[in-house]
């Protein structure tokens, strides 16, 4: 197909105008597209592996530049546009993007382009922030009615107690990130602190997470109490959830130590609610595995998605036909109203 010419004297040839395009790396495409529980255990995960391709943007002219201004922005005008220049005719970045549909633009000095699009498709949204692991967006699920959890608003990942300079930057800046949701004992790292180490305007909520069902643990007797299914776990659990009922709170991130057992407890409910699959709960859970901390100390995968299982299992034994009606009757059960529930699934689907 021939190339578009523009007066502009530059042309933009990839991605091309409306394009959609794939940024997930082969590896996670692999695992997602051919998803089945416990798929895991076949993999060999001992790093941090879920980092998205590159983005590629690539353009032609005949003007005589040795510079070039890249622009992209979320809006056509390009209001508050990720400013980017090479000596280059194309132009490859960290794709750090958390909404779906992306604006460019390039510039020389004498000439510029037209403003192209393309839609990012990705599922899940991985993130990168400097000094912190397994961090992913859990927007994008489809849920209750055909609405989607909304991207850009909720984070999970591992503690951030060594985020970097770049990496509170980015969190405040790119990812704007509002609430800490930490899942930790007291004791645990910086979770006595009145502050977050992602920075001084983020709000610290230490809710002291409950962990799977009451099963045993590394080799020792599970404490009762963090078990959902245990009253002072459910209460525990209930707490968490009504942070989501805040609407102030987003975009928020929520973490335990690893990421994986706290905070995969906590997801799982939550997207229980919001009606989402079975299927993609557990393959959200699951893609822990991709990260370092998710395979902590050579984790057993089989041994850890079994603790995972129960508490969905035990869900399941809550009146209701479908997943969600029964994480319904089991949060009533715990104390949390409709209202609430309305709250929390109004805030986070779209």
């Amino acid at each position: 197909m021939e190339k578009q010419r523009f007066n502009s004297h530059i042309t933009l040839v990839s991605p091309k105008n409306g394009e959609e395009i794939e940024l997930t790396n082969g590896e996670v495409l692999k695992f997602i597209n051919g998803y089945k529980k416990g798929l895991s255990v076949e993999h060999a995960f001992i790093a941090d592996n879920y980092a998205p391709d590159k983005l590629r943007l690539e353009w032609e002219s005949c003007a005589d530049e040795e510079k070039w201004t890249v622009l992209l922005s979320y809006s056509e005008d390009l209001s508050n546009a990720f400013t980017f220049e090479t000596d280059e005719k194309f132009l490859e970045v960290d794709c750090h993007f958390i909404k779906n549909k992306v604006f460019w633009k390039v510039l020389g000095k004498q000439v510029e382009s037209q403003t192209f699009n393309f839609n990012l498709k990705r599922l899940p949204e991985n993130i990168f922030i400097e000094g912190v692991v397994n961090v992913r967006d859990i927007g994008g699920y489809s849920g209750e009615g055909g609405k989607r959890i909304k991207r850009g608003i909720i984070y999970r990942g591992a503690y951030v107690d060594g985020i970097t300079e770049n990496g509170k930057k980015f969190a405040n800046e790119v990812l704007k990130i509002s609430t800490d949701l930490d899942l930790r004992n007291e004791g645990e790292g910086s979770a006595d602190s009145e502050s977050s180490p992602i920075g001084e305007g983020v709000k610290h909520i230490l809710k002291c997470g409950c962990m799977y069902t009451g099963n045993e643990w590394s080799g020792v007797e599970h404490v009762g109490k963090e078990g959902i299914d245990i009253p002072e776990g459910a209460r525990k659990l209930v707490e968490e959830l009504l942070v989501f009922a805040d609407k102030t709170n987003f975009p928020l991130y929520t973490h335990c130590v690893l990421g994986r057992d706290r905070t995969g407890t906590l997801i799982c409910v939550l997207l229980a609610l919001c009606g989402v699959s079975e299927r993609d709960i557990m393959l959200d859970y699951e893609l822990s595995f991709f990260s370092k901390s998710g395979c902590h100390e050579k984790t057993e995968a089989s041994k850890i998605i079994g603790y995972f299982e129960k508490v969905i299992d035990y869900i399941k034994t809550f009146e209701g036909e479908t997943l969600q009606e029964k994480v319904v009757s089991f949060l009533k059960q715990s104390g949390m109203s409709d209202a609430q529930m309305s709250e929390i699934k109004n805030n986070i689907l779209e």
